[in-house]
């Protein structure tokens, strides 16, 4: 009979033990779903010229995935010049380096020869 009495207290006893010390476990479910968010340190000032040959094939229309945050200035995708050819730059979130920094996007123009394609990259000013 004594142990019946005592079955319920060190059960007890031993739950309280368990919450105490940790070893109850909660496991929390997030239902979001995952989404790509580029970011990237923005250039000080343009910095390489490209010269290519072949005009640059047409932008691709991008949809913008949500800001990272507060502040953050989406820059659109570009087109690059590669050795195999050309190659889509997706477009990313920037933060600016300052107050009121507008982001001047980069370009594809023709030389003056009208043979030649060069491509300015983007900076902030």
């Amino acid at each position: 009979m004594k142990w019946q009495r005592l079955v319920p207290v060190t059960l007890a006893t031993l739950t309280v033990a368990l919450i105490i010390t940790g070893c109850a476990r909660r496991t929390v479910v997030v239902r979001e779903p995952a989404r790509t968010v580029y970011v990237a340190q923005p250039p000080a000032a343009p910095v390489t010229v490209v010269h290519v040959q072949q005009s640059p094939p047409d932008p691709i229309l991008e949809t913008k995935p949500p800001s990272p945050g507060a502040g953050y200035i989406w820059t659109p995708g570009y087109w690059t010049w590669a050795s195999s050819g050309w190659t889509w730059t997706p477009g990313r979130w920037m933060k600016p380096p300052r107050p009121k920094a507008e982001w001047v996007p980069g370009h594809w123009q023709r030389t003056g020869n009208g043979n030649t394609w060069e491509y300015r990259e983007g900076y902030w000013r």
